[in-house]
């Protein structure tokens, strides 16, 4: 796969081959442009921050982002990008599709000017809004669009 190891692949595995083709792909886009997604999303955190703070709501400060996590018990949430946000002392890997997606695509900057280009609205089924991040409220005390152990 990566030039090291090569893997005997029968007909019924060759969809697991293209999938880990694409999660090393995916990997190594995320370790090259891990810091540049950092600064869009500190820059999106300031603009959602301000917005929090007009509604009445808490800031938001974004810790790491990450793209694997071995702890959870979830196999969607295995290989999903995340961000490490504190929100009112509670720490927690905030995850959406849209946000894991724009991530494993290099396409987080597009997906940003989408999210400051709509109005800001409270994340489905959410129903006590805390925060704000990416144009959307959320709550740091439920379950909801988080990965759980």
């Amino acid at each position: 796969m990566d030039g090291r190891i090569a893997f005997f692949v029968s007909n019924g595995m060759a969809y697991f081959e293209q999938r880990l083709r694409e999660w090393i792909k995916s990997i190594k886009t995320f370790r090259d442009k891990k810091d540049y997604y950092l600064r869009l999303l500190r820059e999106q955190v300031e603009k959602d921050n301000a917005n929090a703070n007009i509604e009445g709501l808490q800031s938001v400060r974004l810790i790491d982002i990450g793209i694997l996590t071995p702890e959870s018990s979830s196999q969607y949430d295995f290989f999903a990008p995340y961000a490490l946000l504190e929100v009112g002392g509670r720490q927690f890997k905030h995850r959406t599709t849209n946000l894991s997606f724009a991530i494993t695509q290099d396409e987080l900057e597009k997906y940003l000017d989408e999210c400051n280009s709509k109005k800001i609205y409270t994340a489905g089924a959410v129903k006590e809004p805390d925060y704000i991040l990416g144009g959307a409220r959320f709550s740091s005390t439920d379950d909801l669009y988080k990965i759980r152990r």
